[in-house]
């Protein structure tokens, strides 16, 4: 028996059109009469897809139950996959990721390519792994125990580099993860996981999500300054600039409009201490590209998105995030970076202009944002394949 699709449109005659088609190529379609019946029909049905009179997004999240539904008539309608979830109250709800949309009015190879997209979406969206499979997982970090090991590791890194002093401790941690976001890249193998690579983003007026795992590791190494609070980036620091010179260095910078003209959040942020396990770096997956996607795919499922960023890296690597859209600020020079012994150079992001132009992530970057929304980590297997080839292609 083929997969179960609930169908409901405005116009009776359409969602009959729609059940005989999906009926003649396979699957098992479910009209619905009354919308106000839809929570309850897939309670019952279970459906694998539900079909919605709705304009949502790709990517929209939704309470079918809530007051957003149904939605007036308007032509379009949502490709849904149900997801049920239990509220802090205890009371059910259940929620949808609207994985594609049709508009009206559209033929039957749009329709079922549609469909054949969204239940290829979903079976991504719902992998598991076999104990044997090899995959990288990447994600924001947890839990204290998972931060602890991302510092574990930037010790590891940088001590081998000569980069910082050796510590009893052996972890690498400042004020500034109190305020970051921390991204791991897990390595899953034989039923296994291993934290084999990290990076952070630092946002000195936002608390890291976990300041108080974090501020527990201080306190157990005996670590001070738990209490101070950075007042600007460590890379704006290393260099003696302000924000609003930084404006003047480099045009445009920090404000509410991208150079590619989208709209972005005001705030500047960093990225620092990107650091991958020495006997992963020439792994397959690409430990540091993955982390990087994962930083992008991130910036941009938060509204406003992130987009202004600053780094500080090593001369000698500057042409290297030059390929990844970074601009070097000439201008200033080089500096010590602080609270690490090596020279660096000062450079900045503009996130949605990069994307503009060719580059690694913007073909999965409408997927992977998906994915991202549903599951809060993306997974990569030497199986992974495109999803959108038709859109690809074009």
């Amino acid at each position: 028996m083929g997969k179960k699709i609930l169908i409901w449109d405005a116009d009776p005659s359409l969602g009959n059109a729609i059940s005989t088609i999906l009926s003649k190529n396979g699957f098992q379609p479910v009209s619905l009469e009354n919308p106000y019946q839809l929570c309850r029909a897939i309670e019952l049905e279970r459906p694998e897809l539900s079909i919605v009179e709705g304009d949502w997004r790709p990517g929209s999240r939704i309470i079918l139950n809530g007051r957003n539904f149904p939605m007036v008539p308007n032509g379009e309608l949502a490709v849904i996959l149900p997801l049920f979830e239990d509220s802090p109250s205890g009371e059910n709800k259940t929620h949808g990721i609207v994985l594609e949309n049709l508009r009206k009015p559209f033929g039957t190879q749009r329709l079922l390519s549609g469909i054949r997209s969204a239940l290829r979406i979903k079976d991504r969206i719902e992998k598991t792994l076999s104990p044997w499979e090899e995959c990288l997982e990447v994600r924001r970090l947890r839990n204290e125990e998972e931060i602890l090991a991302a510092l574990k590791l930037r010790y590891e890194v940088y001590s081998e580099l000569g980069w910082i002093e050796p510590s009893s401790e052996e972890i690498d941690i400042d004020p500034y993860d109190l305020k970051s976001i921390i991204f791991g890249a897990f390595f899953h193998h034989n039923g296994t996981k291993e934290l084999v690579g990290s990076i952070r983003i630092i946002r000195h007026r936002e608390d890291n999500p976990f300041r108080r795992e974090t501020e527990n590791i201080m306190r157990s190494y005996g670590i001070e300054g738990a209490e101070f609070e950075p007042s600007t980036l460590p890379a704006l620091l290393s260099f003696d600039i302000s924000r609003e010179d930084y404006g003047n260095l480099s045009p445009g910078f920090a404000t509410i409009l991208s150079g590619s003209g989208a709209s972005v959040s005001a705030k500047i942020y960093e990225l620092s201490r990107l650091v991958t396990k020495p006997k992963y770096r020439r792994n397959r997956f690409g430990i540091e590209r993955r982390l990087y996607e994962l930083v992008v795919t991130d910036c941009c499922t938060k509204q406003p998105q992130r987009n202004w960023f600053v780094i500080a890296v090593h001369p000698l690597k500057s042409s290297k995030y030059a390929r990844y859209g970074f601009r070097k600020i000439n201008e200033l020079g080089v500096k010590t970076y602080t609270d690490i012994m090596q020279p660096a150079v000062l450079m900045s992001w503009d996130l949605q202009h990069y994307l503009l132009t060719p580059n690694p992530f913007t073909k999965t970057l409408e997927l992977n944002s998906l994915i991202y929304k549903v599951n809060d980590s993306l997974l990569n297997t030497l199986q992974t394949e495109h999803l959108y080839p038709e859109k690809m292609a074009s």
